[in-house]
């Protein structure tokens, strides 16, 4: 609007804009300063003055936002229902989650595909980065795709982490981020067995001559694999030149706050195994440190505390 561009004597222009309403990035000001920005526009709608000047408005350390969506990694929104929802620990000094998430929601398309802002403070940059990622990590959001993991990805890039990201940072690095969150294939046929076996485990006593077909839908990619059960609640799974020799196992933990190892998972895995047998069960993989891959089937329906279906899976050998 040129009626609202000033001149200044040198001949340069400067046009302000000005939005009368909270911006969604508004948590980061209120970690940074102490202060109730919603608090103080209510008070002002209801006549009374603003408590400080800006001059008294003192600011400390750094905040980082994230908005967790529910989106791809292509950044694609999508719908659904949330079957399985854990905020991280947020008693963690310099964390807020702002949402309205809990297990069995209903993500419907009349809305944003926004989730919820994620912010962390800390005295500086590096340890606002880190502790934003942490949380981002211990976030659980299964039964639809989000971007928890991409946005975690980023905050742990190099270049970010150097304060040298501009606004091509998605075209230079984005396909590369998209390329280190795909599941391995040895995550997914440990997703195939804990579908495969999350009602009824493996033979025990009587161990298969003969191997079985097993086909499945991995989000956009059908995987076939032979697998055979060997006894002992172990599997030998083939594909192609590939040997897997796996155990499924039920458990009682969840792999949440007590768990004896940290989840480092795969979202996308998570999200579309879930969704290739039954709708009920939920797949979470997760990389247990120094082990090999293992895939937790949560069941919602179930008590809570009870057996939850487990299958790990060793390091693949090359078959003779």
């Amino acid at each position: 609007d040129s009626s609202r561009r000033r001149e200044d004597a040198r001949g340069h222009f400067y046009l302000m804009e000005m939005n009368t309403r909270l911006q969604v990035e508004h948590p980061v000001t209120e970690m940074i300063t102490g202060l109730d920005l919603v608090e103080w526009q209510l008070r002002v709608a209801r006549g009374e003055a603003l408590p400080l000047t800006q001059d008294q408005v003192c600011f400390s350390g750094h905040a980082i936002e994230v908005r967790l969506c529910a989106e791809d990694e292509h950044h694609t929104p999508h719908t659904g229902r949330v079957r399985y929802f854990a905020e991280p620990d947020l008693a963690v000094p310099g964390l807020r989650f702002d949402h309205a998430l809990e297990t069995g929601s209903t993500v419907t398309p009349h809305y944003d595909a926004l989730l919820g802002k994620l912010i962390a403070h800390a005295p500086t940059r590096a340890e606002a980065i880190r502790r934003l990622a942490h949380a981002l990590g211990a976030t659980q959001v299964l039964g639809l795709p989000t971007n928890r993991a991409f946005l975690a990805a980023c905050l742990w890039h190099p270049v970010f982490a150097a304060g040298a990201a501009r606004i091509p940072f998605l075209v230079e690095h984005g396909d590369a981020l998209r390329t280190r969150l795909q599941a391995t294939a040895s995550a997914e046929e440990v997703a195939a067995l804990a579908l495969l076996y999350t009602d009824q485990p493996p033979a025990v006593a009587l161990p298969s001559p003969h191997p079985r077909h097993l086909r499945l839908r991995l989000g956009s990619k059908v995987q076939e694999w032979l697998v055979q059960e060997t006894g002992q609640g172990r599997v030998r799974v083939i594909q192609g030149d590939r040997v897997h020799e796996a155990q499924a196992s039920a458990s009682c933990s969840t792999g949440s706050a007590g768990a004896p190892w940290p989840w480092r998972s795969n979202p996308a895995l998570a999200c579309r195994a879930g969704m290739c047998n039954s709708p009920e069960a939920i797949c979470r993989v997760a990389l247990p440190p120094n082990c090999g891959s293992t895939i937790w089937v949560l069941r919602p329906a179930k008590p809570r505390g009870g057996p939850v279906p487990r299958a790990s899976c060793a390091p693949p050998s090359t078959a003779s």
